[in-house]
């Protein structure tokens, strides 16, 4: 799996190369970007999760 804040690099990158993807909204790129790109036709942009933050796949400690 690509993990990156970038749909125009990181999601690209492993979407080429036939991973799945995870956009995590902290960084450069948010929901706004994906949906732009789903309307523009450039699935290669649009990543197969999306997560506020990588913090969020973590569960907190007890």
């Amino acid at each position: 799996m690509m993990i990156g804040d970038r749909t125009n690099t990181d999601v690209k990158f492993g979407r080429d190369h036939g991973m799945k993807t995870l956009l995590v909204l902290s960084g450069c790129h948010q929901i706004e970007d994906i949906i732009e790109n789903q309307m523009n036709e450039r699935d290669d942009m649009v990543p197969d999760y999306v997560a506020p933050c990588l913090g969020a796949l973590v569960p907190e400690r007890m």
